[in-house]
C-alpha cells in the first residue's frame, strides 16, 4: 500500500520520485543516470517535441528524456510501464510521429498520479476502517508500502485488490482480531459490493448474495485447465462513467434471458462443460451499452473465439475484454490484439489463470 506522497512544490505534481525519498526501503531496478549532474534531480525540464534530449531549468544540464520519464514517472510503480524499454519504444514512437512530447508527458503524469492516490487511498482507507471498531492503534511508526501489478479503471477490481490487502496487512500487524468473514463485511462496505472483494479474500469462483448487512458467498470448483486472456486496453472506463451508460430499466424478456444466463454460467464453470461458456456469457444489460466506449468490442470477441476461445466477453464494467480458454494461449492473444489494432484501439495482452487461493500474508516481521 503507498505511502503518502511527497508532492513537488514547484508545479504542484505529485511524482513517484518523492515517495522513493521518503520511503527509501521501498525496493525498486537500478536506473541509469546519464545525464544526471549532481545535487539536481531536473524536475523542471524545457523539452523540444522533435527532440530526444531535453534542458533543466534549474542547472541547464541535458537531461535525457527516456531517463526522465522512467525517473518522475515509472517509479516506484511500473504498472503503466512495467519495463524501460516499454517507455523508451513509446517515447520513440511520439518522436517518430512528431508528436507534442511535452504534452504527452504531461498526460502520462496525470495518469500516474491518478492511478498511486487511487490505490494508496483504497489500500489505507481500508487498514484504518479495519482499526477503528476494535478501537486498536496501529503499531508506532508504522508506514505502509503498495507495489500494485493491476490497471485501474479496467474492469479488473483493482479497488478490491487494495482494500483486501489494506485490510488484510492490518490484520496481522494487530494480531489477527478478525476472521476472513468479518474482513469480507468491512471490504464490501467499503467498496459497495462483494463482487470483487470476495474472489480476492477466498479465491476462486465466488457467487455472493447480499442481504441488507448479510452476505452469503459459496465457492464454486472451476474446471482443471482453464485460463484467461486478458485484452487490456489504454483506454480507461472509470466505473463510475461506464455505469451511467446502462440502461434504467430492462424489459421483462432481457431480464429473463441475463437471469438464465447467470445461472447457465455458474452450473457450466462447476461441471466443466466449455462449450456452454458462449452462449452463458451472452449479456443485454451492460456490454451493449458500454460497447459504445470501446470500438470494436464484439470484433474482438469474434476473433478471440475464432482462434479457439471458448468465450470473450467485457470484464466487469470494461475496458478489460477476458476470453476463456484452455489451449492455444498466445494465438488468442494475438487474435485479440490484431482485432483491437485493426480498429485502431492501443491495449496489451496478459494471460493468466483462476486459482483456488485467495490472498495471502506472504511474510511478517
Amino acid at each position: 500500500m503507498p505511502p503518502s506522497m511527497g508532492t513537488d512544490e514547484q508545479d504542484g505534481d505529485v511524482i513517484g520520485h518523492n515517495v522513493v525519498e521518503l520511503f527509501s526501503e521501498v525496493e525498486r531496478p537500478a536506473l541509469r543516470t546519464r545525464g544526471y549532474s549532481d545535487g539536481c534531480k531536473h524536475r523542471n525540464v524545457e523539452m523540444d517535441a522533435k527532440a530526444r534530449t531535453m534542458t533543466c531549468d534549474t542547472c541547464g544540464a541535458p537531461v535525457d528524456a527516456f531517463d526522465w520519464l522512467f525517473r518522475n514517472i515509472g517509479q516506484p510503480w511500473t504498472n503503466m510501464w512495467r519495463h524501460h524499454q516499454a517507455v523508451r519504444e513509446d517515447a520513440e514512437r511520439l518522436a517518430r510521429e512528431r508528436k507534442d512530447l511535452k504534452r504527452q508527458v504531461r498526460n502520462l503524469k496525470a495518469q500516474a498520479n491518478r492511478w498511486n492516490a487511487k490505490v494508496h487511498g483504497d489500500a489505507v482507507a481500508a487498514a484504518r476502517a479495519l482499526f477503528a471498531p476494535a478501537e486498536l492503534q496501529p503499531p508506532h511508526g508504522y508506514a505502509a508500502a503498495y507495489d500494485g501489478s493491476i490497471a485501474v479503471a479496467r474492469g479488473l477490481g483493482a479497488s478490491a485488490v487494495a482494500r483486501v490487502g489494506g485490510a488484510l496487512a492490518a490484520n496481522a500487524l494487530a494480531g489477527d482480531p478478525f476472521d476472513r468473514e468479518q474482513i469480507l463485511l468491512l471490504t464490501t462496505e467499503l467498496e459497495g459490493h462483494a463482487d470483487n472483494v470476495a474472489p480476492a479474500l477466498f479465491g476462486g469462483l465466488q457467487v455472493v448474495v447480499r442481504d441488507r448487512q448479510r452476505l452469503t458467498h459459496v465457492g464454486v470448483p472451476l474446471p482443471e485447465g482453464l485460463k484467461a486472456v486478458l485484452l487490456v486496453p489504454e483506454l480507461s472506463m472509470p466505473t463510475q462513467k461506464s455505469r451511467k451508460l446502462l440502461p434504467q430499466s430492462l424489459s421483462r424478456a432481457d431480464a429473463v434471458h441475463n437471469a438464465s444466463r447467470a445461472a447457465l454460467l455458474v452450473a457450466a464453470l462447476g461441471q466443466g462443460r466449455f462449450d456452454l461458456l458462449d452462449e452463458a456469457t451472452k449479456d443485454r444489460l451492460h456490454q451493449p451499452a458500454r460497447a459504445k466506449l470501446l470500438p470494436g468490442m464484439y470484433s474482438i470477441f469474434d476473433a478471440a473465439k475464432a482462434a479457439g476461445a471458448h468465450c470473450a466477453y467485457l470484464s466487469g464494467g470494461g475496458s478489460t475484454i477476458c476470453a476463456l480458454c484452455s489451449d492455444n494461449e498466445q494465438g488468442i492473444a494475438d487474435a485479440m490484439l490484431e482485432a483491437a489494432s485493426s480498429r485502431e484501439v492501443a491495449a496489451e495482452t496478459l494471460i493468466t489463470a483462476p486459482t483456488e487461493r485467495g490472498a495471502e500474508i506472504v511474510e511478517t516481521k
